[in-house]
């Protein structure tokens, strides 16, 4: 059981690390294309 809940901890560590480069990539496009909306909607639609 401390092996699976070690392993679901790293799944859910995995899943934020890959969630916050994804947003740092957005912000890095945003920020390159000159805008800098990303903070009030971090996903704009049709950009």
């Amino acid at each position: 059981m401390i092996d699976l809940s070690f392993v679901h901890m790293l799944l859910l560590f995995s899943v934020i690390l890959i969630s916050v480069t994804a947003t740092v990539g957005t912000s890095r496009r945003c920020a390159a294309h000159g805008v800098s909306t990303e903070i009030n909607n971090p996903l704009p639609p049709g950009r």
